[in-house]
C-alpha cells in the first residue's frame, strides 16, 4: 500500500451541474470523433476545458515540480483527449510525456494535432486507465476531469474504486498525482497527492 500527502485549491464556491451522459464511453467517442472531423474539415480541435484553466493549470504544475529535472520528469496524461495539456506542459519543458485515453478518436486526434503542431516526440495511446495495459510508473499522472467522468457513469463508486487501484499503480514511488475536476463547470477544483512508497 502506499501513503499519500494532499493539497489542493478550489477557486469559486458554486457548481453547475455536469450532464450524467459525459460518463458514457459512446458519447465521448462521438465527442471526439465530431472534434476528429472537425480537425480534418478545417485543421481546428477545441480544447473542452478551456486556454484560461489550462494555462493555470499548467503553470500550477510547472511550479509544483520545481524541485525536478523537467525533462527527465515523465509524465502520463489519462483520458488525454485531444493531447493539448501534454503540449502545453512540452512548452514548460516536459519531454518524456505520454497521453492515454480510450477513445480511439481522441488519440487520433491528439496524435495530428501534435504532428501539426511540431510535437512529434508525444507519446500518445489508446488505453483505458480502469484496465490499463501500461506496464511502467510515471513521476507526474495528470487527470484532467477523467475522474469525473467515471464518477458521472451508472456504475461510478465501482468504477472510482477501480481508478484509484490502477492510477496507485500508475504513480512512480514519491510520484505526484494531479487530478482537476471539470465537475462544477464555474470552478477549478485541482488535487494533488504525492505517493510514497511503504517500508
Amino acid at each position: 500500500s502506499a501513503h499519500h500527502s494532499s493539497d489542493f485549491s478550489f477557486d469559486k464556491d458554486v457548481p453547475d451541474v455536469v450532464p450524467p451522459m459525459l460518463g458514457l464511453h459512446n458519447y465521448q467517442d462521438g465527442a471526439y470523433a465530431e472534434d476528429l472531423a472537425n480537425y480534418h474539415e478545417r485543421s481546428h480541435a477545441d480544447d473542452w476545458f478551456g486556454t484560461e484553466a489550462m494555462d493555470v493549470l499548467v503553470g500550477w504544475t510547472k511550479n509544483l515540480c520545481s524541485s525536478k529535472d523537467l525533462p527527465g520528469c515523465s509524465v502520463l496524461d489519462i483520458g488525454t483527449g485531444s493531447g493539448r495539456l501534454l503540449q502545453q506542459l512540452a512548452k514548460q519543458g516536459f519531454s518524456d510525456l505520454t497521453g492515454i485515453d480510450y477513445s480511439e478518436a481522441a488519440i487520433e486526434l491528439a496524435r495530428n494535432l501534435a504532428i501539426r503542431d511540431g510535437f512529434e516526440h508525444i507519446n500518445f495511446l489508446v488505453d483505458d486507465v480502469l484496465e490499463s495495459k501500461l506496464e511502467r510508473r510515471f513521476e507526474l499522472v495528470m487527470d484532467e476531469g477523467t475522474l469525473d467522468a467515471i464518477g458521472l457513469h451508472p456504475d461510478g463508486p465501482v468504477k472510482r474504486m477501480m481508478y484509484w487501484q490502477s492510477v496507485a499503480s500508475l504513480v512512480s514511488p514519491g510520484g505526484i498525482l494531479v487530478s482537476t475536476s471539470i465537475a462544477f463547470v464555474s470552478s477549478t477544483f485541482t488535487v494533488k497527492l504525492t505517493f510514497e512508497k511503504d517500508d
